[in-house]
């Protein structure tokens, strides 16, 4: 049977413990990091700046729900995703403390078959362009020789047609044609071929 200094002596405990456990600050520490790599372990421990830690239930959530069979103080797991964010309660008795959540980033490696992939897509873009270009040049090079002949054609049409009909040579020659014709009559030609042809 209690007596009164005992009740009180186990009052004055309970609220001491109490009142430990309220003032308390709930901290978490993660091993190695929280920066790690894809695949790698990591331990996340609870830490509470209390006495009796003996006596502390823990409780671990991820990404706002809570994690089944976690009721240690310290969680090991292997880090998948990215920004998962974790936190921890402690509880005692009727108190209940629950730690800011710390959020893991998890950077992602890539394994060989998608290193690969993504060299070989790279090539194949960069073959695809380079491709493009010579299939573009070779157009615009075509087109550029076909104008070219083009304007030569026009330019050698023009000069025939200028050389026609403002040479002198040409409206000489023009002027002097008709009465040259007209010049010749058929008895000189036929005298002409008398002449030269002796059965006649």
């Amino acid at each position: 049977m209690y007596t009164d200094e005992g009740l009180l002596l186990s009052r004055i405990i309970l609220l001491i413990s109490v009142y430990t456990l309220s003032a308390a600050q709930i901290s978490i520490t993660a091993s190695p990091s929280l920066s790690v790599r894809q695949g790698e372990k990591v331990t996340l421990t609870c830490v509470a700046n209390a006495t009796n830690r003996n006596d502390f239930s823990y409780t671990w959530s991820k990404n706002k729900h809570v994690i089944k069979h976690a009721n240690k103080q310290s969680l090991e797991f292997e880090a998948k995703s990215d920004g998962d964010v974790y936190f921890c309660a402690v509880k005692w008795e009727s108190m209940n403390r629950v730690s800011t959540a710390v959020t893991i980033n998890v950077q992602c490696l890539l394994d060989n078959k998608t290193i690969i992939g993504s060299m070989f897509g790279a090539l194949s873009f960069i073959v695809l362009f380079v491709a493009s270009l010579f299939a573009v040049n070779f157009i615009l090079q075509k087109r550029a020789r076909s104008l070219v002949f083009k304007e030569l054609e026009v330019t050698q049409e023009s000069s025939y047609e200028d050389m026609e009909g403002s040479s002198p040579y040409y409206t000489i020659m023009n002027q002097r044609a008709p009465v040259v014709y007209e010049n010749v009559s058929p008895g000189y030609t036929a005298g002409y071929q008398s002449k030269t042809d002796p059965f006649q």
